[in-house]
């Protein structure tokens, strides 16, 4: 079936309330899904292009491509405003406040899985969630702490937060330890999850790539190429060059496939 992006009427947009909070959500349902359809849900910052993804022509980081691509395979897709993880300096703030917005983010997931069972869009075990870049980082925590999340696919995660210049200092804050992937990764198996990382990511640090990359290997006990955890290795650098190539977004899919979503 082609890509339905850009088509108006294949969009049914709605609202969650969920604990105070409103979750502008969009559907894009396979209208020839059956039981065995897979839901991807794919938390973001760009609230326009979630309210209305068909006039949005442009969606950040990989939410184009991913669109396209997944629609076009025939799986259900949900865009969901992320919120948490929008502002980074509210983040930061809101972590030396107290107040932990990973679990917010977490919370704001969950109640979108949650809401999507009881409308019957998928069964147990072929929920998928993901993320590009801050919002990586949320599907991967989400992952690691909703046991009702199949699997997780993260493209150039934010892996450390500390190395972003909002929460330079807080390496010690007991926030963002509690909230660490690098403990986080043995909560993960052995639901899959697909993280693609870019040959040299500055921002983030190649380093903390490795770092994510060497706890998950020892989580799942097995390599990165063809098991339940699997790391693709982009043709780009990372958040500080172009997107990746299409070939990326394409082993998503393949991915997906191989695994038995699709």
């Amino acid at each position: 079936m082609p890509s339905t992006q850009y088509v108006t009427e294949a969009w049914a947009p709605y609202t969650l309330t969920a604990g105070g909070e409103t979750i502008d959500c969009n559907l894009n349902a396979n209208p020839d899904g059956d039981d065995d359809t897979t839901l991807i849900i794919i938390p973001t910052k760009a609230h326009d292009a979630v309210k209305d993804p068909a006039g949005t022509e442009y969606k950040p980081n990989v939410i184009t491509p991913w669109l396209d691509l997944m629609t076009d395979a025939g799986f259900h897709v949900i865009l969901m405003h992320g919120y948490y993880n929008d502002d980074l300096n509210r983040l930061a703030a809101m972590a030396n406040d107290g107040i932990d917005g990973f679990a917010g983010m977490d919370n704001r997931i969950a109640a979108v899985i949650d809401d999507a069972y009881e409308k019957g869009l998928y069964k147990e075990g072929r929920v998928v969630l993901a993320g590009s870049s801050r919002y990586g980082f949320a599907v991967l925590h989400a992952h690691a702490n909703l046991p009702k999340s199949a699997a997780a696919i993260a493209i150039g995660p934010v892996m450390w937060w500390p190395r972003l210049k909002e929460f330079h200092g807080m390496d010690d804050h007991p926030i963002i330890t509690k909230n660490s992937l690098f403990e986080l990764a043995f909560k993960m198996p052995p639901r899959p999850v697909l993280v693609q990382i870019g040959s040299n990511d500055e921002r983030i640090g190649q380093d903390l790539n490795h770092r994510f990359i060497g706890a998950a290997l020892e989580a799942y006990g097995s390599s990165s190429g063809d098991g339940p955890f699997t790391v693709d290795r982009m043709g780009t650098p990372g958040h500080s060059g172009p997107l990746p190539p299409l070939y990326n977004s394409q082993h998503v899919i393949t991915w997906l496939a191989r695994l038995g979503f699709l």
